[in-house]
């Protein structure tokens, strides 16, 4: 388990990465609280998850299954991601270029999203990778990757143009 990331080494790092992880958190949580509060922020996420919406929830039944699948994609993803791939990698390059490497494989593999999907996850999967290598652990990054599918999850409710699986939200 511990070679998987999934021990816990306390110390100053592991400290300030806790506090990162919390500031994560709270960024996140409150991102989603602030775009959902506001009519026009909303359209503009609508045309930003235009190609997305059919992924998103509609239902409360689709609502419980994306945050069923949040809870294991954020668990799963982080161990393939930063626990077995940043550690295959750095047997043959430096901790921070495995890093930037699965980062980069991360990111491709989540090239349904598009170009700018990509280009967001690869930037993720770097922070989530920096705070693994940071607190040494991936407690930190699962907690991270959980809250945000969660809260991609709300804003893609939110913004969707069906959202309860009915006919369109009414334009605002």
């Amino acid at each position: 388990m511990a070679s998987l990331g999934l021990g816990l080494r306390v110390g100053t790092w592991f400290w300030l990465g806790v506090g990162l992880t919390l500031a994560a958190v709270g960024g996140v949580i409150g991102q989603a609280v602030l775009a959902t509060r506001s009519p026009e922020k909303l359209r503009e996420l609508r045309e930003q998850f235009a190609d997305l919406e059919p992924l998103m929830p509609r239902d409360r039944r689709e609502v419980w299954w994306w945050r069923a699948l949040s809870v294991t994609a954020g668990i799963c993803e982080e161990v393939i991601y930063r626990g077995f791939l940043i550690a295959v990698l750095a047997a043959a390059m430096s901790t921070w270029a495995a890093v930037l490497l699965a980062a980069f494989i991360f990111g491709l593999n989540h090239a349904y999203q598009g170009p700018k999907g990509i280009l967001k996850t690869g930037l993720v999967g770097l922070v989530l990778g920096g705070l693994f290598v940071l607190t040494g652990s991936l407690w930190a990054p699962m907690l991270v990757h959980v809250v945000m599918d969660l809260a991609a999850g709300y804003i893609g409710r939110r913004a969707s143009p069906f959202p309860t699986g009915g006919s369109p939200a009414p334009a605002a």
